[in-house]
This record gives C-alpha cells, structure tokens and sequence, in this order.
C-alpha cells in the first residue's frame, strides 16, 4: 500500500514533496579523512656484545617414592 500522497509506480514508499536523495538522511558533515601513512623506522641497532648462553641447572636427585603396597587379589573384586 502506497503512503498517503504518494504517486503509485513512482516513489510510492515515499509521501508526495520528499525527495529522495535526502530520504535517507543527512548528508555527512565533512568528507573522510585520507590515509596518513606511516613515518619511516629505522631498523634496531645490533647489540654490542652478545649475550651469553643460557646453560641448564642440573636437576635435583629425585627421592625414590615407596613402591605401593601390594592388594590382595580378592580385595579388588
């Protein structure tokens, strides 16, 4: 169904006087900004000395844990 004052087959979502280029809302209040590109880096210096290499701790003696006590076969059923 047509709106009220609207002219069928033309611009019948629209009322009779509305023009359309604005229908949809404001026009935006300024353009968008242009990309600004990014400043050139200069690439990290190299260290001046290298660092040394890390060297594993040896691992602690481990204490050996008890083995657990046996269970009786009839035990488990």
């Amino acid at each position: 169904m047509p709106a009220a004052g609207a002219i069928p087959g033309t611009e019948a979502h629209l009322p009779q006087g509305i023009d359309p280029a604005n229908a949809v809302g404001p026009a935006p209040d300024a353009a968008p900004l242009a990309a600004v590109p990014a400043p050139d880096v200069a690439p990290a210096p190299a260290p001046a000395d290298p660092a040394p290499e890390a060297v594993a701790a040896p691992a602690p003696e481990a204490a050996v844990a008890p083995a657990p006590a046996a269970v009786p076969a009839a035990a488990t059923v």
